[in-house]
């Protein structure tokens, strides 16, 4: 990265000097570190494709997905051996108000996904207002993998989300989940990272 020059907006300025302020770091440290995680093991979208399932295509599920879908990584609590940890999942999930498109719609992300998916209400109690919204989740790496590979070629807004739990979910020491596993800095960087992201609703 040296030499090259990165042009930021005042927001994305202030954000940069909170960051390297909360963890003692240089600017451009936090800035190198930005670029290494959105630029490193992209998924090469010219190598991906697939047909249609049941009739849906990855074009119109990505769109679908820019739209109304989310990816990110769930971190929950956890008793090991009398001590707190914490756990954290790969995630996806798309949103949408229409029950029945919902119901058309789970079979397809199964499909994909190899079994992985469920429907369930998202109510929220404190805008009783506003209509229901039935939601599709995907849990687990093997799910959301297989889900990003599937979209990855035709996404646009949650492009940036998608590349980043490709690497969360595809790091080396990564396999099947492990009692007691704990977690690096690169880790926490993507979850923060993602949180963000999803936080501005990109």
């Amino acid at each position: 990265m040296r030499g090259k020059k990165i042009r930021v907006n005042d927001e994305a300025y202030l954000k940069i000097r909170k960051l390297a302020l909360e963890h003692g770091l240089a600017m451009c440290q936090v800035v190198e570190r930005a670029v290494s995680l959105m630029g490193e093991e992209e998924i090469k979208r010219e190598e991906l494709g697939h047909p249609e399932v049941f009739g849906v295509s990855p074009e119109y599920l990505a769109g679908l997905w820019d739209g109304e879908g989310s990816f990110y990584i769930a971190k929950t609590k956890y008793k090991y051996k009398d001590e707190s940890r914490v756990r954290l999942m790969a995630a996806a999930a798309i949103s949408n108000s229409n029950k029945e498109f919902m119901e058309q719609l789970l079979p397809v992300i199964r499909e994909i996904t190899g079994g992985c998916g469920f429907l369930y209400l998202a109510e929220d109690g404190s805008r009783p207002h506003h209509k229901k919204v039935w939601k599709i989740q995907i849990n687990g790496q093997k799910g959301v993998l297989a889900l990003i590979k599937f979209l990855a070629p035709h996404l646009k807004i949650k492009w940036e989300q998608a590349n980043l739990l490709y690497k969360f979910c595809t790091k080396e020491r990564r396999g099947k989940y492990k009692i007691g596993e704990t977690y690096d800095e690169e880790d926490w960087e993507i979850y923060r990272c993602l949180k963000e992201l999803n936080k501005r609703g990109r």
